[in-house]
């Protein structure tokens, strides 16, 4: 199967910064990239590459095949949601989607259409402004779908909506684009929105790609301690010759395993993390169920009872 998205060892410096490095990734038909990494790692340079908004010094990028690297970005059947949505302040709902399409199908049926499936019924005639912040970015994803390209790239499009907001619109928005089958690149610095949206998760860490696979695969065995650390919370053991890595959820608290004292204790709502400080002074989080969550100064025993990975020195 031919890769929707395929780029082959990008490298793009901005004076004496060196920001992608030999950059490789494809992209599955259908499916969603999640790149993943912190601020400056080079992951939006990355994403304006492959949309053709900057030409990269070295490597290719290649959409359903084709070789596009020195395609301008609007020949790419390419379209970009940015992080506030950018729609045009004084066109109307319908004119925002309507504005990628020929003049000939702006007033056809698939404005219509793309409204209802973004939840945008009644909105039409509305002005962006009239709009919440979580509308404003449904109208910029059905914009982005209207002229129906092979890839849709989303730079962190979701960082601007309160927590309350932003699940709800992002699964959405995700639920749109897969309706459509319709290959998509997320940005975003969220893990937690990484992994729970994406097909693939790609880990960025200064202009290279460090890990890229499945959302379960790259947690469960990341390929550093950089990585691990970087995707959720873990516990880091030193043994003799290597470091073990455990997950908080791998671990218990309960009749068995080694004695220590709880030291601090983190509500989340549907479950807590419980810091425990063993007496052979190694510090552990460990997430439990808000019924068995311990209270700092107890004295309590912590057994692993998942998997854990081990890293040579």
């Amino acid at each position: 199967m031919t890769a929707a998205v395929e780029v082959r060892g990008a490298e793009k410096s901005f004076g004496a910064t060196r920001v992608l490095r030999g950059v490789s990734l494809a992209v599955d038909p259908g499916s969603v990239l999640a790149v993943l990494g912190p601020s400056g790692c080079g992951k939006t340079t990355l994403l304006r590459v492959v949309g053709g908004f900057e030409k990269p010094d070295g490597g290719s990028v290649h959409v359903d095949g084709r070789d596009v690297t020195r395609v301008p970005a609007h020949e790419r059947r390419i379209a970009m949601v940015p992080q506030e949505g950018a729609l045009f302040p004084h066109l109307t709902v319908a004119a925002n989607v309507a504005f990628g399409l020929p003049r000939r199908e702006r007033r056809g049926p698939r404005v219509a259409e793309l409204l209802a499936l973004a939840g945008l019924d009644g909105l039409a005639d509305r002005m962006p402004y009239e709009l919440s912040g979580g509308q404003q970015q449904r109208v910029a994803v059905a914009r982005a779908l209207a002229p129906e390209p092979s890839v849709v790239l989303l730079d962190e499009p979701f960082s601007a909506l309160d927590a309350a907001l932003r699940a709800a619109i992002r699964d959405d928005v995700l639920g749109l684009l897969r309706a459509h089958d319709t290959t998509a690149i997320l940005v975003t610095h969220d893990q937690d929105e990484a992994l729970s949206v994406a097909d693939v998760v790609a880990v960025m860490r200064d202009g290279v790609i460090a890990q890229a696979g499945a959302p379960a695969e790259v947690y469960a065995a990341p390929v550093d301690l950089d990585v691990a650390r970087f995707l959720g919370e873990a516990n880091v053991v030193a043994e003799d010759g290597a470091d073990v890595l455990v997950r908080p959820e791998h671990l218990t608290i309960g009749p068995d395993g080694r004695p220590g004292v709880v030291t601090a204790k983190r509500y989340f709502g549907h479950d807590a993390m419980v810091t425990v400080r063993l007496d052979d002074g190694t510090v552990l989080n460990v997430r439990t169920p808000l019924a068995t969550a311990h209270a700092p100064g107890e004295r309590v025993r912590v057994a692993v009872t998942g998997p854990v990975v081990r890293y040579s020195r």
